[in-house]
């Protein structure tokens, strides 16, 4: 049947590229995100490795179902809505920080030491989670597989254009 529908929409080029991108985000998430024994300052000591899906859930489920419409809006011929999923696979990883920009700025004395303490906090987290996806060491094959559909959804998007 997958086959079949592969046939029938070869004329899209975004079609393979959106399975492949959709494919690694869901065995991403489920997958290991960094080595057992990593030293991963915001996860503390990993004796067990993470995944996606243990750090984020509700987040997690929403990738995947980004990544089946992906796969749905490809096969039907529809590669030049990809980037609306290219989009929301990026605001979803990326609302916490968003959200923290919108939030309006409290301007008391307690609401200027709680930004001070909150900023710091969040630029440290911010630095090692940079930090882990550019130390390809500590990343575990999960980690490989939900950074390369995270950079394929946008792959496919420029091919579905």
């Amino acid at each position: 049947m997958i086959a079949s529908a592969f046939m029938a929409n070869a004329q899209s080029k975004a079609t393979v590229p959106t399975v492949f991108a959709a494919a690694c985000i869901v065995i991403g998430v489920f997958g290991p995100l960094v080595k057992v024994g990593a030293d991963v300052e915001f996860l503390g000591d990993v004796s067990t490795s993470p995944t996606v899906y243990g750090l984020m859930q509700t987040k997690a489920l929403i990738l995947i179902a980004i990544a089946v419409i992906a796969v749905l809006m490809a096969v039907r011929g529809m590669g030049k809505w990809l980037w609306a999923c290219a989009a929301g696979v990026w605001l979803t990883l990326l609302w916490d920080m968003i959200r923290g920009w919108m939030t309006p700025k409290d301007e008391s004395a307690f609401g200027q030491i709680t930004d001070a303490i909150s900023s710091e906090v969040s630029k440290a987290v911010g630095e090692q989670l940079g930090g882990l996806i550019f130390d390809f060491t500590s990343l575990s094959w999960g980690g490989f597989m939900f950074l390369a559909g995270c950079l394929g959804i946008i792959w496919a998007a420029i091919k579905g254009r």
